[in-house]
């Protein structure tokens, strides 16, 4: 048998079971394809985790207050006062190896436009802080302010 005996072979049982092969083909294409989706949606998901994670700071430390106790109960990591302007400018002073730091200060308030009534999150931080979490200015230009000592 030659080589042109078993095409001729072949094509004739295609055609033969026309159905089936069609069927066969069918989930073969969908198999291969689900594959390579997988595939790229894997990688595109590792990018951006791996994208998120150096967005929040390679070697970046933050540091919140202690927790407030009342009675004996503990109020939770951030209940205590927040940390002052000293405190920010002791631990850009004092302790080796930091070299850029910035405050942030949350709170809420109500916003108020027309009948809507909402509650909004307010931050406040220094000028130093998109710096600091590596986040670059695509338009404009940095603000500059003066926060004073509470």
């Amino acid at each position: 048998m030659t080589f042109w005996d078993s095409i001729l072979i072949a094509v004739r049982a295609l055609r033969v079971n026309l159905l089936r092969s069609v069927l066969t083909t069918l989930g073969i294409v969908i198999g291969v394809a689900s594959v390579i989706i997988l595939v790229a949606v894997g990688t595109g998901a590792s990018s951006e985790v791996d994208r998120q994670i150096k967005a929040l700071g390679t070697n970046m430390l933050v540091v919140f207050p202690g927790s407030m106790r009342v009675m004996g109960r503990s109020g939770g990591a951030g209940t205590d006062l927040p940390l002052s302007e000293s405190d920010v400018t002791g631990i850009r002073d004092r302790v080796s190896g930091v070299t850029e730091v910035a405050g942030q200060i949350e709170d809420s308030a109500p916003v108020v436009r027309g009948s809507a009534n909402w509650t909004s999150s307010i931050s406040g931080v220094h000028a130093e802080y998109a710096s600091v979490r590596d986040w670059p200015i695509k338009s404009g230009r940095p603000a500059s302010c003066v926060m004073d000592d509470q």
